[in-house]
């Protein structure tokens, strides 16, 4: 299993030295144009957070806007005729 880890370019990390991010953390705008099979989005609780206080959030919708389109394509595609069993 290969795993790229992401991080907000404009968020700076409390609790995670910059040196790690760099070396272990990509950012969206170097991995937008490859091709995923799943996502896992994970971070700070930002149900518990003012919403001031959460600088990522137009990166956020903006990948969450990419995920639903692709799903729209991949929905509208056309269908092969499912097999049927007698």
């Amino acid at each position: 299993v290969n795993i790229t880890l992401l991080h907000p370019k404009t968020h700076i990390a409390k609790n995670t030295p910059q040196e790690h991010l760099l070396m272990f953390y990509k950012t969206f705008d170097c991995i937008k144009n490859k091709k995923f099979d799943g996502l896992v989005v994970t971070g700070a609780p930002v149900e518990q957070l003012d919403y001031d206080d959460v600088d990522f959030w137009a990166l956020r919708l903006l990948i969450l806007r990419i995920l639903w389109k692709q799903l729209v394509v991949q929905y509208l595609k056309p269908r092969e005729a499912m097999p049927t069993f007698s």
